[in-house]
């Protein structure tokens, strides 16, 4: 049987495990989600820029050519909105799962608490039975 230090060590060990495997995923998403967004950013509004010369020439603006400069807007703007709210929801997610882990944890706390107070109860039992009995008294 394991000593209290010893279960208590197992326990957080398990735990501290269970919620890294758990949440790294979510915290890459959380971090990687935004730098996509500003990549798309930065692509679409390079592809407008690139674009724009050809939608004003002498001057004048070319509608037919406008297009490609409010393609590459559409680009831009859309990636940072898809980055940022993915973000978002991905917080979202680490904020929930970490509530419900740390519940789950003090939950299993009290159980580990509770068996181990459930093991004392026995053994005692246990030994109050191979104690033994005093010879019963005999009147003379």
């Amino acid at each position: 049987m394991l000593s209290d230090g010893a279960d208590r060590k197992l326990f957080e060990t398990h735990f501290s495990y269970g919620r890294q495997c758990l949440m790294s995923p979510l915290r890459f998403a959380q971090w990687g989600f935004p730098v996509v967004g500003f990549i798309g950013t930065v692509v679409g509004v390079s592809d407008a820029v690139r674009q724009l010369p050809k939608a004003i020439r002498g001057g004048r603006i070319e509608e037919s050519s406008l297009n490609g400069v409010l393609d590459g807007l559409h680009v831009a703007f859309d990636t940072t909105f898809v980055g940022l709210v993915a973000a978002v929801l991905a917080t979202l997610a680490i904020y929930i799962l970490d509530d419900m882990w740390d519940r789950n944890e003090v939950i299993a706390e009290r159980l580990l608490a509770d068996g181990r107070n459930t093991d004392d109860m026995q053994s005692a039992t246990r030994s109050d039975d191979r104690a033994p009995s005093k010879p019963a008294k005999t009147r003379a």
